[in-house]
């Protein structure tokens, strides 16, 4: 259950940061000025931030499709891969030369990172006795939210200048749980 754990540390991050780093990215792409405004303030305007917000979240539907791949490939197997695709799409956000190319980043990883928190979850209930499941599910939500939580603690070290850029950029290391995990997570009999 660690390899799973450690795979959902991961995905909370990857999926959380996009959120949390909202304000720094529109003020790094946008114009801000000392305007009344949001747009004034934020630096994009509420309609650009609205409908990149809107084409992420319409991404994450897909995730539903990519989940029922783990009935044919296998859940260790699809766990990993998309965790993996999905943190190496919120890194390359990192790299985004404007606020769409990120968003296209953002709306790719987002499906993936989705279907791979299904799969945590479906891979401790299936991996654990019926006596265990329910602590094993936690402990999985537990590590999504701690995942979520470094997000906090990665801007707070990146400091000033583009520190969106460089929190996105610290997602790489959970390729190195990914790799853990495809050591220690166990593919459930069914």
């Amino acid at each position: 259950m660690v390899g799973v754990a450690l795979v959902a540390v991961t995905v909370g991050y990857a999926q959380f940061a996009p959120a949390a780093l909202l304000g720094g990215v529109a003020e790094f792409f946008g114009e801000r000025t000392d305007g009344p405004g949001l747009a004034e303030q934020v630096g994009l305007s509420g309609t650009a931030l609205g409908v990149g917000l809107g084409v992420v979240r319409l991404a994450s539907l897909a995730a539903l499709g990519l989940a029922t791949v783990a009935d044919r490939v296998g859940r260790k197997v699809s766990l990993l891969w998309w965790t993996a695709l999905g943190v190496v799409a919120t890194v390359a956000a990192a790299g985004a030369p404007s606020y769409w190319w990120l968003v296209v980043a953002f709306a790719l990883a987002r499906p993936l990172l989705t279907a791979a928190n299904i799969l945590a979850q479906v891979l401790a209930g299936e991996s654990t006795s019926s006596g265990q499941r329910t602590r094993a599910l936690a402990l999985v939500g537990a590590s999504y939210a701690v995942g979520s939580g470094l997000v906090v603690l990665a801007r707070t070290v990146a400091g000033g200048g583009a520190p969106f850029r460089w929190v996105l950029g610290f997602g790489a290391l959970g390729l190195v749980a990914v790799a853990v995990a495809a050591r220690v997570v166990v593919e459930p009999r069914r």
